[in-house]
């Protein structure tokens, strides 16, 4: 036994025998532990109840006397045992699983002076529990539920107001694209997942540390007693490279990574206050690339409690998006000779406070890659696009209307846009060659090798892809030849801040090289006429902005259409 197993506080034989006559006796499962939480004594009644017995238990830590695979028993009580040491009682319950059966119970805390030495007797009492408080543990993992996990932090809060100088440090997990393995896989694959992730945080964290699971893909840990906040970092990063290890599920290969969000609380912070910031600090690491840990930091609240609204909204919204979300379509016009070619579609979604008003989708579409929500909110856009392109070229078979929507990062690098993109094909059965898919400049930074693996199967299907807000980032223009894309779509920065002639050349220059590298030119943010001209003579082929329209609705711009198919049109006219 090494010297931190062995009890801190030495009982005599004398007294422990004192202890075994007085115990074994009562029809209670009893234990006697020291200061350092080590068991003194387990009582006949705790053996027969948990199948742990005295000689397996005495000089041992509590938090490491339950079967292999069941630490997550001990940890409520381990979690109840930082109380006043003047001999106040703490009340907590624990879960303890058999082989056949659940045992839940309530234990009762004394502190009890003997020879001037102090100890935790520990006395429990079976329960029976029902309805919303049939388990305190969770069915899956085994792990304490939530409840547990706040009354060991308030605990843990009420000894930092005792003794300054005590500190803990508190996580909180999210595991990244846990929602695609619910999706793509069984039920009991998922449930594998999440109890393979209760066991890798339970058995790297220290000995009466507490770690609980909250919900869904949702873990808590109590890092009991960190000195430094540099401690408590080195903690959570090494369980995030345990996490991180590849493992095989039903024959299946799993990567499975986790967002975690770490805070250091001040003595008298109220627990949910505590939970507040770690959840602010998880999402800061989610939504900074997954697979982190981030230490929460005051200026956090603000957009955090902003991105929690936006997911509220994403999800009641994906209940049933064909009433809340929604496309504008904006027309891409050909300069040359004046006619629609195409319409972007932009996704809204309805407000609910204010249903004559929609919500922009940048921070939406980020909540939805951070949430892993993109997929679904994807899919759904490409087919509604799909759909639409289908109705018009049903209603205006001449005029070949294309429509371009873009497609997220998130779905690019978890592989769900190319067979988003083949199904709404086939499902709605139109030309490959009228759906174009959009791609932002920042994209190409990330990896180049799997965009070029997306365009390169877009194109064997038809499809064509456009680079948006070319100039806007870093991508240099002696870059165009090498990038796999159709067309580029130029920042309308080139034309809508102050013109010098300068200016003029600049934009010209772009686009003989953009065609010199062969790719198609559309023009962003023409507001007038002069943006209009100027972009005609610089050689552009395709035009996009206020000068012919915003985004419409889909009514609205079948209009525009059947103009166009009757010769009553004007591209400078089209809401008029």
């Amino acid at each position: 036994m090494s010297a931190d197993q062995k009890p801190a506080l030495h009982v005599q034989e004398t007294q422990l025998e004192y202890f075994e006559l007085a115990y074994n006796t009562i029809s209670q499962p009893i234990l006697l532990l020291d200061e350092n939480k080590c068991v003194l004594f387990a009582n006949k009644e705790f053996e027969r109840q948990t199948n742990i017995s005295n000689e397996v238990a005495r000089g041992k830590s509590i938090a490491s006397i339950a079967p292999e695979g069941q630490h997550h028993a001990t940890q409520a009580l381990v979690a109840s045992l930082d109380i006043n040491m003047s001999g106040k009682r703490s009340y907590s319950t624990m879960w303890l699983k058999g082989e056949h059966e659940e045992l839940h119970l309530a234990w009762t805390i004394s502190v009890v002076a003997l020879h001037s030495m102090r100890y935790f007797l520990c006395v429990a009492q079976e329960i029976s529990v029902s309805g919303d408080e049939r388990q305190l543990n969770d069915r899956i993992t085994g792990l304490p539920k939530k409840v547990i996990f706040d009354r060991a932090l308030t605990r843990i809060m009420q000894r930092m107001d005792r003794d300054k100088s005590f500190r803990c440090a508190v996580l909180m997990f999210d595991l990244d694209d846990f929602k695609k393995v619910t999706h793509l896989h069984s039920l009991d694959i998922a449930h594998d997942v999440l109890r393979r992730v209760g066991k890798v945080i339970s058995e790297n964290v220290r000995k009466g540390d507490v770690v609980a699971r909250f919900d869904s893909d949702k873990f808590g840990v109590i890092l009991d007693g960190i000195k430094e906040q540099s401690d408590a970092v080195h903690i959570a990063q090494e369980l995030r490279y345990y996490l991180e290890q590849p493992q095989e599920y039903d024959g299946r290969r799993f990567v499975v990574t986790a967002s975690i969000g770490l805070y250091i609380p001040a003595p008298s912070e109220k627990v949910d206050v505590i939970k507040a910031h770690c959840d602010e600090a998880m999402h800061k690491a989610k939504s900074g690339g997954k697979n982190r840990v981030v230490v929460y930091k005051k200026e956090f609240t603000k957009t955090s409690r902003r991105h929690l609204d936006l997911e509220s909204l994403l999800i009641k919204g994906l209940d049933s998006p064909h009433d809340n979300f929604f496309f504008n379509y904006m027309p891409i016009v050909d300069v040359d000779k004046k006619r629609i070619h195409k319409f972007e579609a932009l996704l809204r979604i309805r407000d609910p406070q204010q249903p004559n008003h929609f919500i922009l989708p940048p921070d939406l579409i980020k909540v939805a890659e951070d949430t892993g929500y993109i997929n679904q909110l994807g899919r759904w856009a490409i087919l509604s696009a799909t759909m639409q392109i289908a109705q018009w070229s049903k209603q205006y078979p001449l005029e070949r209307i294309g429509v371009s929507v873009n497609v997220s990062l998130v779905q690019v690098f978890r592989g769900t846009a190319y067979e988003a993109i083949k199904d709404a094909i086939e499902q709605t059965g139109i030309d490959p060659q009228l759906l174009s898919v959009e791609l932002t400049e920042s994209m190409f930074a990330h990896d180049i090798a799997r965009i070029q693996q997306l365009i390169g199967k877009l194109k064997d299907i038809g499809v064509s892809s456009s680079l948006d807000d070319f100039g806007a980032g870093q991508t240099q223009i002696r870059q165009l030849s090498s990038l796999p894309i159709d067309e580029i779509k130029i920042d309308k920065s080139f034309l809508t801040r102050p013109f010098t002639s300068h200016d003029r050349g600049q934009l010209g220059h772009v686009i003989a090289l953009a065609k010199h590298a062969q790719k198609t030119v559309v023009c962003e943010g023409i507001e007038t006429k002069t943006h209009y001209q100027t972009v005609v003579r610089s050689g552009g082929d395709f035009g996009q902005g206020f000068a012919f329209s915003a985004g419409v609705e889909p009514m609205i711009a079948s209009a525009f259409i059947r103009k166009q198919a009757s010769g009553d049109f004007n591209i400078f006219d089209l809401t008029g």
